[in-house]
């Protein structure tokens, strides 16, 4: 979209401005330091908006086991987890030099690279999502990575900036998805987040119900015939992590035509969508429960006194 005058001119530059000066002060924190004060930040606030309707709705509709209480706590440390992603942000190299990587699951990364085959790393919104990308760089695997340009283009540069060089970052649509098969055809690695709403995806299940979910990853995977990596970062603390990446079986073809072609995809999606829930279930307090995911998410939680004792009991207030 093209930007007015007064955009350009006056709204960028501040805004640009103010983020810069958000970050800088953030960067001359410790990461540890800056995780802490963001997660705070997250945590306090966090709750209170409106946005964090969505995630009770969604966890009422996908994990009502859990209760209210538990309910309330979860979108408390979901906040938490988000504030530390962003105070995270101006620390993320030096943090990605404290991840340690197991030695086996380097060595099925070598495996799946053989011959210098394409590869196709899958991942979802959990912990600080930032930090794989930028390991998996460190120890040879750089990747290009699809995402959603800042409106402001000069928030945009300072934020490709603070993603660090080792990362290929393609914008969304024709032009992103054109550059996406130059890299599997040279051999790169792609990069991609899955567990969000798309309109243009496949219906497949998750947490057992429908899910518009894309589909990318299976279709190039069968396209270049790449292997799809499973990879996320678990949170020891403030600024610090483990590595976790598995390679995901692939789906045979019983045959070449389009019909089974079809299947294996939706197969190989629906078996993504099952790698993916079940990390969530282990992690449920780091992942990003705000997002319209299912075509039920919209609403508000139905019952705002049980909100509010919910809330209570979750930070420890008497009733």
């Amino acid at each position: 979209m093209k930007r007015t005058r007064l955009q350009r001119w006056f709204i960028d530059p501040v805004e640009y401005a103010l983020v810069r000066l958000l970050f800088g002060g953030l960067g001359l924190l410790s990461p540890a330091q800056a995780s802490n004060l963001g997660a705070w930040v997250g945590r306090t606030l966090g709750p209170r908006l409106p946005a964090s309707n969505r995630a009770r709705r969604n966890l009422a509709l996908v994990m009502p086991e859990l209760g209210p209480v538990r309910h309330e706590t979860l979108i408390r440390n979901m906040w938490d987890n988000l504030g530390r992603i962003f105070g995270e942000i101006p620390h993320l190299a030096a943090i990605a030099e404290t991840v340690p990587v197991p030695d086996d699951q380097l060595n099925a990364l070598r495996e799946a690279k053989a011959d210098g085959r394409p590869m196709i790393f899958v991942g979802a919104h959990l912990s600080n999502f930032e930090v794989f990308g930028r390991v998996a760089a460190r120890h040879g695997y750089p990747l290009a990575l699809i995402y959603r340009r800042a409106n402001n283009p000069l928030v945009d540069d300072y934020y490709r900036q603070l993603r660090g060089s080792d990362l290929q970052l393609l914008p969304k649509g024709l032009e992103g998805f054109r550059e996406v098969r130059r890299v599997m055809a040279a051999g790169g690695n792609l990069g991609i987040l899955i567990d969000q709403k798309l309109n243009e995806g496949v219906s497949v299940p998750f947490f057992g119900r429908p899910a518009m979910t894309t589909s990318a990853p299976a279709q190039m995977a069968m396209r270049f015939r790449a292997p799809i990596i499973f990879g996320h970062v678990e949170r020891l603390g403030p600024a610090r992590y483990r590595m976790f990446a598995r390679v995901i079986p692939p789906i045979e073809l019983a045959e070449t035509s389009t019909k089974s072609r079809r299947d294996a995809e939706l197969a190989m999606t629906a078996r993504l969508n099952e790698v993916v829930e079940a990390q969530i279930r282990k992690q449920p307090d780091d992942w990003f429960w705000l997002h319209r995911r299912w075509p039920d998410s919209k609403g508000v939680w139905p019952d705002p006194n049980l909100k509010r004792q919910a809330g209570d009991r979750a930070s420890g207030k008497m009733l």
